[in-house]
């Protein structure tokens, strides 16, 4: 799904993008349903990676073509209540930022397109605590 640059625009561009994503990350970490998965990448490569990836999915500039399309090593380790955790600090913390509504519904819906990347099928949940590392 493509979406058209006033995403990014009415988002405030990179610099309320990189707020976001400090507060998203702040919010995964005092989690405790996700704090597992994101601690040990909780670093400035990680941020990183975030603040592209949410760019180049709200149609801002892709600084690293690769973070759009490349799901984080250890990628398939949350559960489809986990995954919607997530999508939900995202959506706090764009609202903190003062994103407007449509702006954080198109965010919100832009991440969700990465959910077969990152969630554990449901029939392999009963083994998910093999599986699972850290984002």
């Amino acid at each position: 799904m493509t979406h058209p640059v006033n995403v990014y625009a009415a988002l405030g561009g990179h610099q309320v993008l990189r707020c976001a994503v400090e507060l998203f990350s702040e919010r995964l970490l005092d989690d405790p349903a996700v704090a597992g998965h994101f601690g040990a990448k909780d670093n400035g490569a990680w941020r990183r990676h975030q603040l592209e990836v949410l760019a180049a999915a709200v149609g801002g500039p892709q600084r690293n073509s690769a973070a759009s399309t490349v799901a984080a090593p250890g990628a398939k380790c949350l559960t489809v209540g986990e995954f919607n955790r997530v999508l939900g600090h995202l959506s706090a913390a764009l609202a903190e930022v003062g994103a407007d509504e449509r702006a954080i519904r198109d965010v919100i819906e832009a991440a969700s397109q990465t959910r077969d990347l990152i969630v554990i099928a449901p029939e392999s949940t009963h083994n998910a605590h093999l599986e699972r590392t850290p984002l």
